[in-house]
């Protein structure tokens, strides 16, 4: 039997395509974490620039990095789910290929795990910054951070970005095969509330890099929102252990969606989720929360509503 207080392996896992410009950053970061038990398991999407010639070099010098590459694009979700099917640690951290990360987030989001068997994921907030350009410290004090397991807040939008998450690979045994239509760490935030907690620390913990070839990704595609939540939002009703409540309340905010498919606005969805905005909105950071909450609930009870999604 280990010894509880011995270091548990940890596995950073990363997902490249065409990220040569910025990946060495990211992989000296990475391998400067603190942490004293790492693997780090790259698996590239069938990258047509030097990336993965970029990912052999640092393999041949540290034996922590494991890298793997696809003869065809898997794209997003596929790609993560086989990298995170190779990691080896009882312990998973998602990491983008153009980010750089403080040395000490593996060690400090375990420090929120370790001794707390009920947490089975942990995120932190990250900061956007342009290269030369200095950091946006706004973008990680924006929002209400998530904590606890009510499903619920999730039903509409996510509030965990995988390159935050480090969660415990027990989690991959409810979560996996990751559905289509919805991103991967939506998905595992929806399955890890309905198997234990999610804690947080407000320490900055990565730096969150905007850049050209990353843009189209970020910015997204305006679409309907209903359209968006009746793709979604079914899968998520589908999640092992889903508490009853839970369910229920999903169930009434699909059949208020549902019916925007045949009229530009619903009344009963504007009053049922302005009846439940601090649960639905509890994201938001308002001065007069309730004149926020009227307007918000307003606009995604409309089919007109379009919202941008990456």
């Amino acid at each position: 039997m280990s010894d509880h207080t011995a270091p548990q392996l940890v596995s950073i896992v990363m997902c490249t395509w065409n990220g040569e410009r910025f990946l060495g950053e990211q992989m000296d970061s990475l391998l400067a974490q603190s942490w004293p038990k790492l693997e780090i398991i790259v698996v590239d999407d069938a990258s047509s620039d030097g990336t993965f010639a970029i990912l052999q070099q640092y393999a041949l010098q540290d034996q922590r990095v494991k890298i793997f590459r696809n003869e065809k694009n898997l794209g997003y979700n596929q790609n993560f789910q086989k990298a995170c099917m190779l990691a080896n640690g009882e312990y998973l951290a998602i990491s983008d290929q153009d980010d750089i990360w403080e040395a000490n987030k593996i060690s400090l989001l375990m420090e929120l795990m370790r001794d707390h068997p009920d947490v089975i994921l942990a995120h932190s907030p990250s900061a956007i910054f342009e290269t030369g350009k200095s950091v946006q410290y706004k973008s990680a004090t924006s929002r209400i951070p998530f904590r606890g397991n009510d499903v619920r807040k999730f039903f509409l939008f996510n509030h965990i970005s995988g390159h935050n998450m480090l969660f415990r690979k027990t989690l991959l045994n409810e979560a996996l095969p990751f559905p289509e239509h919805v991103y991967y760490d939506w998905w595992l935030a929806i399955v890890a509330c309905c198997h234990g907690e999610i804690a947080y620390t407000d320490k900055i913990l990565a730096y969150h890099r905007i850049h050209p070839e990353n843009e189209s990704a970020i910015s997204g595609s305006l679409r309907p929102f209903y359209i968006h939540v009746l793709e979604t939002l079914p899968v998520f009703l589908t999640a092992k252990g889903l508490p009853a409540e839970a369910k229920r309340f999903g169930q009434k905010l699909l059949a208020g969606y549902e019916s925007l498919q045949e009229k530009k606005f619903s009344l009963s969805l504007f009053r049922f989720i302005l009846a439940h905005a601090k649960i639905i909105f509890s994201f938001k950071k308002k001065k007069f929360p309730w004149f926020s909450y009227i307007k918000h609930s307003r606009r995604i009870s409309s089919a007109t509503y379009l919202k941008r999604f990456h």
